[in-house]
């Protein structure tokens, strides 16, 4: 089918408003993106090795050779022949100065909970300790692939700076998927071993997960795919939280195999800029899911690229991304992107309605969050109850602005925050102020590499998505 062709007109009338909203000098004076010559640094006359400066944000093994290797485009190479380890990036290099620091802040659904601190000492150890089970009990090497069907809790991304360290890809499926959902990227990912959970919080029940993880075992089976190994962590230690039935010899209880990896530390593998960190699939919503392949150098700079110039963040924030690490926005602005620059993400396992809305600014208050990025279409749905709940004009001025993602905001309702905020002593971003003022070749820079990347375009096209697909990259999304 041939490419369907859309007009700038055809696009610009999807946009409702070019107003800006301008953030004030306080706040310019504070940000990490103060200096005007950003826009220099980073003009198209600059592109690529501009992105030097995003990838000089970490601690390289290897220096590259190449910023971008265009040469089998679309499946663009980002610091060819530079050596790191995403591990060693987001925890051990840390250390010297950020030991005692909260690296993450881990809040259960249930209130009565006691909240979970997790300093980067202690990530180091549990992430080492994993890191020598999966090597040593489950044989995993460097190139593997390792599903996990995690719900939010601070396991998953222990589990996934532990697959990093020693260089196994790790594909994470959301945890409200179905276990034949998990099952099918199991086995189109080629994984052996499965890492889930015995059950999580959600709306105040604790749900049956593990029942999942057998449905998502007889599927791969189904697709060709054997799983020889089902790891579980257990949301009480010591307590199975399932009415599923172990099987013996498949399944075992990740907190009883740790006991014999008390203390051992694990040398982080150095990886090659382009081998894969991660794979991330497509929702399935309009096909087969697909795979979307991460590379460790390219991913890694431009998401500790963009938590410090788009998101803000500072090693003294404690932040809070209110998203899924069952999706991309998770993994890069929950873990990777935060981790890299030291500074303190907060994780909450629930919805945010429960047990009423003004839980979020009741987590917010009471961890002195000073930022958060939020994912709302326009807010229209339940921020609006959260009016009634919100702090007092003292703790809300400990709010940074925040940054809505992937979805676009309601100008409206921005102006509305916009005044509320001002007499708070607030401020609120718009993502078209920051978004318009962006040359194109900032808008998607190519880090992520994309499996099946034009079949993927012919699909959409095939079934009307294709001007759709053009908003998105016109837009900036990375989705």
């Amino acid at each position: 089918m041939s490419e369907v062709q859309v007009s700038e007109a055809e696009i610009a009338v999807h946009w409702r408003e070019e107003e800006l909203f301008h953030p004030p000098p306080k706040f310019i004076g504070q940000a990490n993106a103060n200096d005007p010559a950003i826009f220099d640094r980073f003009t198209e006359k600059n592109f690529p090795e501009c992105f030097k400066e995003y990838a000089d944000l970490l601690t390289w093994d290897k220096y590259w050779h190449t910023t971008l290797d265009t040469s089998n485009a679309p499946f663009w190479k980002w610091f060819v022949g530079g050596k790191l380890n995403a591990s060693y990036n987001c925890v051990d290099r840390h250390l010297a100065k950020y030991r005692n620091k909260a690296a993450l802040i881990w809040v259960a659904e249930p209130e009565a909970e006691a909240t979970q601190v997790i300093t980067y000492q202690e990530l180091y150890k549990r992430v080492n300790e994993f890191a020598a089970l999966l090597a040593d009990y489950c044989g995993l090497k460097a190139g593997d692939r390792v599903t996990f069907h995690l719900p939010m809790v601070p396991e998953l991304p222990v589990s996934m700076l532990a697959c990093a360290r020693i260089g196994v890809i790790h594909s994470e499926v959301f945890g409200g998927f179905s276990g034949a959902a998990c099952g099918g990227r199991i086995a189109d990912s080629g994984s052996e071993i499965l890492i889930t959970m015995d059950g999580y919080y959600r709306n105040g029940e604790l749900l049956d997960h593990k029942i999942k993880a057998d449905e998502a075992v007889e599927e791969a089976k189904k697709q060709g795919q054997k799983v020889d190994k089902v790891l579980i962590w257990r949301r009480h230690p010591g307590k199975y939280s399932s009415k599923t039935e172990i099987v013996k010899g498949r399944d075992f209880f990740i907190d009883e195999l740790l006991a014999d990896y008390k203390g051992k530390i694990v040398e982080p593998v150095s990886m090659p800029a382009e081998a894969p960190l991660f794979l991330m699939y497509t929702s399935g919503t309009t096909a087969k899911p697909k795979g979307c392949q991460h590379s460790t150098g390219g991913y890694l700079a431009y998401v500790a690229g963009t938590s410090k110039y788009y998101q803000d963040i500072h090693p003294e924030d404690t932040y809070w991304c209110f998203a899924d690490i069952g999706w991309i926005t998770g993994h890069s602005y929950i873990v990777y992107g935060p981790l890299a620059l030291a500074a303190t993400s907060v994780m909450y396992e629930g919805v945010p309605t429960y047990p009423d809305p003004g839980r979020p600014w009741r987590i917010a208050e009471r961890l002195n969050v000073n930022h958060r990025r939020h994912l709302v279409a326009d807010g229209e749905r339940w921020l609006p109850v959260q009016h009634a709940a919100r702090p007092a004009a003292d703790e809300a001025r400990k709010l940074r602005p925040g940054c809505p993602g992937h979805l676009p905001g309601n100008p409206r309702r921005a102006r509305q925050a916009d005044s509320e905020g001002k007499q708070q002593g607030r401020q609120h971003h718009h993502p078209q102020s920051v978004a318009r003022n962006l040359p194109d070749h900032l808008r998607r820079p190519g880090q992520i590499r994309v499996d099946l990347l034009r079949q993927v375009q012919q699909e959409e096209a095939q079934q009307g998505l294709a001007r759709l697909a053009v908003l998105r990259r016109r837009r900036g999304s990375a989705g």
